[in-house]
């Protein structure tokens, strides 16, 4: 399925307009229902978060004013999951992030890295190929996280993807997908200035053309979408939407509004 990008009209030149409490609103009459939770975050817990993790200078620098969005993102991943010594840890999509690192030293857990740019196989602690096929048994994960890498899963990359999370999930599992875009428009969105081979856009989807993005490709679901692709296709996994309340009073800079939590229920005694 999909419609080839080369035979698709740009529907907006820049990202579709939508407002974060009309989508929560949409979000909120879902049928069937999910739990829509309120997120403040606790700034000077985060202050505290990004000393303790100790970044890289390198990582900084090559996120620049969007470092302190990319720190938020973890910081907001790890409040919900709560990582502890008895967990074995992924970062999906993890390419160059020092995420999984932080996440073994203050976790005091086991982490490992994946990516589809990564070597085929598990190698040590990393693992490449597709995070919809993960090269590991049932159960074999407790914990999980997506940060910026969900939207840009293909295809039914992303409906594939929460059928592997609920098998490799332990019981009692959780993973975090944050952020979670969703927009009053389901759309998607391309940078027109770089090689797009083999790329096709969603069935109905609205097409946002954004020059100097530097993706390929990325998924805003509407609610609608987002019920049908998703969280219609849990299967053992239970889920939760995230509201972040108050983002900009950690900078101005910071878009965090949703995050996706996806549980397994503990097993029964």
């Amino acid at each position: 399925m999909g419609v080839p990008a080369e035979s698709v009209c740009a529907s907006y030149r820049g990202y579709p307009p939508s407002d974060s409490a009309r989508v929560r609103s949409q979000l909120e009459n879902l049928s069937p229902p999910v739990p829509i939770v309120g997120f403040h975050i606790d700034t000077a817990a985060f202050e505290r978060y990004v000393d303790r993790a100790g970044y890289p200078q390198s990582y900084r620098e090559n996120f620049g004013d969007l470092f302190v969005e990319k720190a938020l993102e973890h910081f907001v991943s790890l409040e919900l999951i709560s990582v502890g010594p008895t967990d074995v840890f992924i970062d999906i999509a993890s390419c160059s992030s020092p995420f999984p690192d932080i996440v073994e030293r203050l976790g005091r857990c086991i982490a490992f890295r994946q990516d589809l740019d990564f070597p085929q196989g598990v190698h040590g602690r990393t693992v490449g190929g597709s995070a919809d096929d993960l090269p590991f048994g049932d159960s074999f994960f407790s914990r999980m996280t997506l940060h910026c890498s969900f939207e840009h899963f293909e295809l039914e990359a992303d409906t594939r993807f929460v059928k592997e999370a609920g098998r490799v999930l332990r019981p009692g599992g959780v993973a975090c997908i944050l952020p979670l875009y969703v927009s009053e428009v389901f759309h998607n969105v391309t940078d027109p200035g770089i090689e797009r081979p083999g790329l096709c856009f969603d069935d109905g989807a609205a097409v946002a053309e954004v020059p100097g993005w530097r993706n390929r490709f990325g998924r805003f679901y509407d609610a609608t979408q987002l019920s049908q692709r998703v969280l219609r296709r849990l299967g053992p996994l239970n889920a939760s939407i995230h509201f972040i309340e108050n983002e900009r009073d950690v900078a101005p800079a910071c878009y965090l509004k949703f995050a996706l939590l996806l549980k397994k229920p503990p097993a029964v005694l």
